[in-house]
């Protein structure tokens, strides 16, 4: 339970700090703080909107390109996506027509697995007793 506390606690974290980045977003940055370059006027008029971002006044998250790693943009959408037994087509081997709606879903099956005779032990028995 604390690790999907301290992950929930972090992912909030993360969204916050990006969030502070898009509301400040045509003001400077300020490497040495590593924080929003805005003066005091428009810190007071941003947190009376957003309260929880004053902990960014002095500076970003710590571990802020791990917290990229962990949630940047993650999420899945079915693009890259593979079905057992599916041949993929190829990128280049589908034309752009867009006049055959029909075309867009066409998906190539595997042929199946031919299935080998396996012997059984009655076979080695009865081979046996001839």
């Amino acid at each position: 339970m604390q690790f999907k506390n301290r992950w929930e606690n972090l992912k909030t974290m993360y969204y916050q700090w990006k969030q502070l980045q898009i509301d400040a977003s045509g003001l400077g940055w300020n490497a040495k703080l590593g924080t929003i370059d805005a003066d005091t006027d428009w810190w007071n008029t941003h947190l009376i909107k957003n309260p929880e971002h004053a902990k960014y006044r002095n500076g970003g998250p710590p571990n802020l390109a791990e917290m990229d790693l962990m949630f940047d943009d993650r999420h899945v959408t079915g693009a890259e996506s593979a079905i057992p037994g599916e041949i993929p087509l190829d990128k280049e081997d589908v034309s752009d027509d867009t006049d055959s709606a029909e075309d867009d879903d066409e998906v190539i099956k595997a042929k199946p697995k031919k299935q080998r005779k396996t012997k059984s032990c009655k076979d080695d028995f009865s081979a046996q007793d001839e």
